[in-house]
């Protein structure tokens, strides 16, 4: 059996067109449909940050000074 691996979007109905690359023949496929759950206004999964917040333990974890911003010449 030969696989391939196809990542496709559906359209605005809800269909979806697979095309099989090569020659135009009759071939059994097998469709295994995942999708992930719509997200609201972030990119992050429900509850990671809340999860993750405050995580960092070790007493000697410090963000070291960041510098200055550099000084440039005026486009216009």
């Amino acid at each position: 059996m030969n696989k391939m691996r196809i990542e496709t979007n559906t359209d605005d109905n809800g269909a979806l067109r697979i095309q099989i690359p090569g020659p135009p023949s009759r071939y059994q496929v097998h469709v295994i449909v995942e999708w992930e759950e719509a997200q609201e206004s972030s990119d992050w999964p429900p509850g990671w940050i809340e999860a993750t917040a405050g995580s960092i333990t070790d007493p000697t974890f410090v963000r070291h000074p960041q510098g200055e911003y550099e000084t440039r010449e005026d486009l216009g």
